[in-house]
């Protein structure tokens, strides 16, 4: 009896400590991507200025969490971790889309 108590408290204690576990998701991404003009023509080395946007749909509705930070941006290449200054709180059940605006610009299309 004492051998099947004991078994049953391992049991339950590592289920808890899973559910402990799986409640601690990062609210951050990574992200990274080569920024161009509209000519297709590298950037020049800098900070820019980045406005991330995460939607729930392709085109259009309002944003469901943004971000706006100082990027440096390096021969074209940039990397970011998105929730790094706002956690990013979504449940991630679902499909999302990314919206990037740069310097105060028109958001990029199509939202990735």
């Amino acid at each position: 009896m004492k051998r099947i108590t004991f078994i049953f408290v391992i049991t339950f204690s590592l289920m808890f400590v899973c559910e402990l576990f799986a409640q601690s998701i990062p609210g951050t991404i990574n992200y990274q991507g080569v920024l161009k003009d509209g000519s297709g023509i590298i950037v020049s080395n800098g900070d820019y200025d980045f406005i991330f946007r995460i939607y729930n749909i392709e085109s259009g509705g309002s944003a469901l969490w943004t971000e706006t930070k100082l990027v440096s941006v390096t021969d074209g290449i940039f990397a970011t971790q998105l929730g790094s200054i706002t956690p990013i709180n979504l449940p991630f059940d679902a499909a999302y889309w990314l919206g990037i605006s740069i310097s105060g610009g028109t958001e990029m299309m199509p939202r990735i």
